[in-house]
């Protein structure tokens, strides 16, 4: 049986198809990504640590919303959603593009690693 190429669902009222990237989608996701490092952040972020800003604004956002399609929730309504919503989308981006998402789960290993050693 064949993996699918995409998946409907629903995050807090939001319709998005999350689509397994396309060339144009990856191309899209590094723009996006080079494009959030040289911009500074909304007023969503003013009382977050840097390292969220960094991780949401910069990689998981821009990376999510590249591979999806529909009514995507804007920046400061992500920042809003419930960590359920978050999480069903993140895990439905991560099954079909597993190389966009990698870097987080090892950067969760590697300071699992580190405290373990600390």
């Amino acid at each position: 049986m064949t993996e699918p190429l995409s998946k409907k669902i629903k995050v807090a009222g939001h319709t998005i198809t999350v689509h397994k990237a396309t060339f144009v989608m990856s191309l899209q996701r590094s723009v996006l990504i080079a494009n959030a490092g040289d911009e500074k952040p909304n007023g969503a972020y003013k009382s977050l640590d840097s390292s969220v800003v960094n991780y949401v604004h910069q990689l998981l956002y821009p990376s999510l919303s590249a591979c999806s399609q529909g009514d995507i929730p804007t920046e400061p309504e992500f920042l809003a959603l419930l960590e359920d919503d978050v999480n069903k989308w993140l895990n439905v981006a991560s099954s079909l593009n597993p190389d966009w998402f990698d870097l987080h789960s090892e950067t969760a290993k590697v300071k699992e690693e580190k405290e373990k050693n600390a």
